[in-house]
């Protein structure tokens, strides 16, 4: 884990580098043995005084994952999903997955997440900001093979309580069937 931003609340500059590895079973033991990877990397720039532009990609995998264990993962979600704030904005959280033979989201082994920010304060005084963003994910059993993405704007907030998001979102490339939503609230930073 590295973080060099300027402020976590609210960054103009600097960047994140997180990588995460979980590793299930092997000397353990356990009913399962994979292990997960997770490398999240967010850079921030201000061009100009009062804009702020941001990026990020997001990548993971699982490796050594058996079929057997999908029957696990309607209760467990150790698998990777995409929607909502953190991923894909504009579809609702988890909704993104490959589904299993009978049409069940099950998670997929392989994301990938993408997209650019850019934001200016509406009053700095307050603490309140606008951002418009595009949003972009792929997500997969086998392989990337399913994509979505999004574009919107939101305003956060920063209270005593934390940041307050509002975010409305639209999808650039959705597929019959996707559990959409145009408006989303959430407590806690979203990117």
């Amino acid at each position: 884990h590295q973080d060099n931003r300027d402020n976590p609340m609210n960054p103009s500059q600097g960047n994140v580098i997180i990588f995460r590895l979980d590793a299930f079973g092997g000397l353990l033991k356990g009913n399962r043995a994979y292990t997960k990877y997770d490398l999240d990397l967010r850079q921030y720039v201000t061009p100009i005084k009062g804009v702020t532009v941001a990026g990020r990609v997001n990548a993971g995998f699982i490796s050594a994952w058996k079929d057997e264990y999908d029957q696990f993962e309607t209760i467990l979600f150790e698998k990777f999903y995409l929607g909502g704030s953190k991923t894909v904005r504009g579809f609702r959280w988890y909704s993104i997955s490959p589904l299993d033979s009978e049409g069940n989201k099950n998670g997929g082994k392989y994301e990938f997440v993408t997209g650019p920010e850019i934001s200016t304060p509406l009053s700095e005084k307050s603490k309140i900001w606008l951002t418009g963003f595009i949003d972009y994910g792929a997500i997969g059993e086998n392989r990337l093979n399913i994509t979505r993405s999004s574009y919107g704007f939101q305003i956060d907030w920063i209270t005593p309580m934390g940041p307050l998001s509002f975010i409305w979102a639209w999808p650039i490339k959705s597929e019959k069937g996707d559990d959409l939503q145009r408006f989303e609230f959430s407590l806690g930073a979203s990117f």
